[in-house]
């Protein structure tokens, strides 16, 4: 195993350019949209997108923000690696949201481009720090439950392709689906009925799944 000293994993949702020294030259494509891009949608009073018809609405909040906006996560790098110095390893993860992969074609001028914000936040990085692209990671797998359809969270396994991008780019080591149990909860309503009070998601419950990991000793600590 690769020893790595100190990690420091600075994971953020896409919030909102300092220009450094160096920096990096990383960039995403935006993902096209091969899901849903037909699916109906409509937007709630608040801004939620809500995409289908019970049984099997997704409810998902818009993204709004902009690329001139994006410098809390440049100087949150920057401020890491002035004050821990250069033999710590720090990587950044910019989350991005359902809406990035499951917006129809008719609503994405409704909101803004999170390829973009996330293109506007890696230019203004130096190359000092490791850009973990869970954005490309994730929109290879944007056609399996990655993300919850009535939460605003990821599901668990987006998750877990996303540590995997992050070992990937730590140099560790990491076990595949087949060393976990998959586990199914039925019936599962979660955030979104409750931000946007809309039917065709109360009436939309899913399967939420997750993986237990086998064979191995492990504590959870709350």
């Amino acid at each position: 195993m690769k020893f790595v000293r100190y990690i420091l994993l600075v994971a953020c949702a896409i919030i909102s350019v300092v220009t450094l020294s160096a920096q990096q030259t990383h960039r995403v494509v935006e993902y096209t949209n091969t899901v849903n891009p037909k699916q109906s949608v409509r937007m709630t009073s608040n801004g939620i997108l809500i995409v289908g018809k019970a049984p099997t609405a997704r409810a998902m909040s818009g993204f709004y923000g902009k690329s001139s906006a994006s410098s809390a996560s440049i100087d949150c790098c920057s401020f890491y690696r002035s004050t821990l110095g250069d033999d710590i390893n720090i990587y950044l993860m910019a989350i991005p949201s359902a809406a990035a992969f499951y917006t129809p074609d008719v609503a994405r001028s409704w909101i803004r481009s999170e390829a973009d914000v996330l293109n506007a936040i890696y230019a203004g990085l130096d190359t000092s720090i490791t850009i973990v692209d869970v954005y490309s990671a994730l929109a290879v797998h944007a056609d399996e439950d990655i993300y919850s359809r009535t939460d605003h969270h990821w599901a668990p396994l987006g998750g877990y392709y996303a540590a995997e991008c992050l070992a990937e780019a730590a140099g560790l080591p990491f076990n595949d689906l087949s060393h976990y149990l998959k586990v199914e909860v039925p019936n599962y309503v979660g955030t979104m009925y409750s931000f946007s009070q809309d039917v065709a998601v109360l009436h939309s419950p899913e399967t939420f799944v997750y993986h237990k990991p086998q064979n191995i000793d492990y504590t959870t600590t709350y």
